[in-house]
């Protein structure tokens, strides 16, 4: 019997919104190889707040959503779309 191939990211289906977020974030920080400090002068948002976003220890707030979705060259809806495996 095989094993079916799941999709890391819709297995966090029961994880809250802001891990699901961060972990889309972190997806699509990943694939454009930016680092934190590009996304602090991209959205003038601190480092440390940045990181905490991105580790899912900070509720999101919508315009800081917004503003690292463009840092990182994507709509929000794209990242709300990751985050809830559409």
């Amino acid at each position: 019997m095989s094993k079916a191939t799941i999709d890391p990211l819709c297995t966090l289906r029961k994880a809250g919104p802001n891990d699901r977020v961060a972990t889309a974030l972190r997806g699509f920080k990943a694939e454009a190889k930016l680092p934190v400090r590009v996304l602090h002068e991209r959205t003038n948002i601190s480092t440390a707040t940045i990181n905490r976003i991105l580790n899912g220890e900070l509720d999101i707030r919508v315009v800081h959503m917004a503003a690292l979705a463009e840092a990182l060259g994507v709509t929000p809806m794209q990242v709300m779309q990751r985050s809830e495996c559409l």
